[in-house]
């Protein structure tokens, strides 16, 4: 960390959050996950983020959690954007709006978030945000399914040929 290298900060941050089994030492996590962050390292900023949406390590904090997942979705980084979509499809601390939820989310999707994926494909599926389209829901299911994503694969069969 001290030499400059922000991916092994971060990656220390997910050793210190995961802890030992027992344990979880997220105060450390956060500090790492602060100096990654503020390095450019974006998944940091994201981790970040979510602990302040679930008040883990940090006071809980929903304005500061959007601030996170809006500086690094604005550098592309796939998850702070599939979080970022799901503050807007639901009205968390921004004016709810679907239809940039969807935007937000196929934009993910496309840099490789296997959850936006999912939650894309469900808004072709009813409609949400985007014009109800099974075609794109299964595709999109199918991409999500192929990411590993159960629920995906559940719903990708469902539609059937």
């Amino acid at each position: 960390c001290a030499s400059g290298d922000y991916q092994k900060c971060y990656n220390t941050g997910v050793l210190y959050a995961r802890g030992d089994g027992k344990t979880q030492f997220y105060n450390k996590a956060v500090h790492y996950f602060r100096t990654a962050c503020g390095g450019g390292y974006v998944k940091a900023c994201t981790k970040l983020g979510t602990m302040f949406e679930e008040g883990v390590g940090v006071r809980y904090s929903l304005n500061t959690a959007l601030r996170y997942y809006q500086g690094a979705c604005s550098l592309s980084e796939p998850d702070a954007c599939n979080n970022l979509a799901r503050f807007a499809e639901q009205g968390i601390v921004v004016d709810k709006d679907i239809k940039y939820a969807a935007l937000l989310y196929e934009k993910s999707c496309a840099g490789g978030s296997p959850s936006a994926c999912l939650n894309i494909a469900k808004a072709y599926l009813k409609g949400k945000g985007v014009s109800k389209d099974k075609k794109m829901a299964k595709n999109f299911f199918g991409l999500a399914c192929d990411a590993g994503v159960q629920e995906a694969c559940k719903s990708f069969k469902a539609l059937g040929d």
